[in-house]
C-alpha cells in the first residue's frame, strides 16, 4: 500500500511538473494560429479566437484590403470598402492618373481627366517636346512645334554649330560635327 501511494505521488508530481510545457505547448499553438489569421494566411482557423482576437483579425483583414485596392492588386474587394474608403480610393486613383499623364507615362488615361487638367498635360508634354528637339534628344517630334519653337530651336542648334552655346557634340549630325570641327 505504501508503495501504491509513493507511485500515486510521483505521477501527481510528474503531472504538476509536466503542466507548464503542455500549457506553454498549447499556448503557443494558439500564438501561431492567432499570427497566421492575422496576416491573413490560410492555415488560420477562426473557431479557435476569442471574440476580440476576431474583432482584430478581421479589422487586420480588412486593413490589408484596403491596402491592396490602394496598390491596385487583383485581390482588392471593393464591396468591403467603406463609403469614405471608396471616396478615398478613387480621388487617389485619380491623383496617381493625372500624375501619370503628366509625366509622359503609358499607363495615362487622358479620358479620365477634367479639361483643366488636359490642357495642363499637353502644356507638360509641349515643354517635354521643345526641350527634346532644342537639345537634340531623339524624342523629339519637331511636326509638334509651333513656328516660333521651330525657329527657337534651329537657333539653338546654329549656336552649337558656331560655338556660342553648349550643346553635346555627339547628338549632332556627322555634316553638323564636320561644319564644327573641319578636317585638316
Amino acid at each position: 500500500m505504501l508503495r501504491n501511494l509513493r507511485r500515486c505521488l510521483w505521477v501527481q508530481a510528474l503531472c504538476l511538473s509536466l503542466w507548464p510545457i503542455l500549457a506553454f505547448g498549447q499556448s503557443s499553438d494558439l500564438s501561431r494560429n492567432l499570427d497566421a489569421c492575422n496576416s491573413g494566411s490560410q492555415s488560420c482557423d477562426r473557431s479557435q479566437l476569442s471574440a476580440s482576437q476576431l474583432a482584430d483579425v478581421t479589422f487586420a483583414g480588412h486593413g490589408r484590403n484596403v491596402i491592396n485596392c490602394r496598390n491596385g492588386y487583383s485581390s482588392c474587394d471593393l464591396a468591403k470598402l467603406t463609403e469614405p474608403e471608396t471616396m478615398a480610393l478613387a480621388a487617389a486613383n485619380h491623383q496617381r492618373n493625372v500624375s501619370d499623364c503628366s509625366d509622359g507615362m503609358q499607363s495615362c488615361d487622358r479620358s479620365k481627366l477634367t479639361p483643366l487638367e488636359a490642357r495642363k498635360m499637353e502644356t507638360s508634354q509641349r515643354q517635354r517636346n521643345l526641350a527634346a528637339c532644342r537639345d537634340g534628344w531623339g524624342t523629339c517630334d519637331r511636326s509638334k512645334l509651333s513656328s516660333s519653337e521651330t525657329v527657337e530651336v534651329d537657333i539653338a542648334r546654329r549656336q552649337c554649330l558656331t560655338g556660342y552655346s553648349y550643346c553635346d557634340p555627339s547628338r549632332l549630325t556627322f555634316e553638323e560635327t564636320r561644319t564644327i570641327h573641319p578636317a585638316n
